[in-house]
């Protein structure tokens, strides 16, 4: 299921999208949160893997997370990259993961595995892959990371979209 919303009065801004797997609702919290901070500057859709488009149109931004499972991105992610292919080659992206904070090593990142993925499709990473983290043996988000990942996609809508200061 799909949620376009737009906040204040701007309806020319950037359109992004946020696509997410999710399995407890973290990745899923932070999929949101993020889509907040995209939201100050333009139309914002959210979609589980499940439900989410593989055909963009004027979509300036897409960014892609799921958990890290296994060291790597879920299965249902794979097969979405897959799915893509070369036709977002051009497009703009960004990528994030939920996991353990533990040394990257130990815990892998399926945020660097679905940029590596996307970058194979020809699509153009405006981000360093990003993880937000959880905690305990019913994982829940680290204190802040709500707050971390709307700014984290403030941060992209700058990248992107740089703001031009008034004549």
């Amino acid at each position: 299921m799909s949620q376009m919303e737009v906040r204040g009065m701007e309806v020319t801004g950037m359109k992004s999208i946020v696509v997410y797997a999710s399995r407890s609702g973290n990745t899923e919290n932070i999929a949101y949160a993020i889509a907040a901070g995209l939201r100050l500057k333009g139309l914002v859709g959210v979609f589980a893997i499940d439900d989410a488009p593989t055909v963009l149109e004027d979509v300036g931004l897409v960014v892609i997370g799921g958990p890290t499972e296994g060291h790597s991105v879920t299965k249902s992610i794979a097969t979405y990259l897959d799915r893509v292919g070369a036709a977002w080659k051009g497009v703009r992206v960004a990528s994030f993961d939920t996991r353990l904070r533990w040394p990257r090593w130990l815990s892998g990142s399926a945020a660097s595995d679905i940029a590596a993925r996307l970058r194979a499709c020809g699509a153009v990473l405006v981000a360093t892959p990003t993880s937000f983290f959880v905690q305990g043996k019913q994982p829940a988000l680290e204190p802040g990371e709500l707050e971390r990942a709307e700014a984290w996609a403030m941060s992209l809508v700058e990248r992107v979209q740089p703001q031009h200061s008034a004549v």
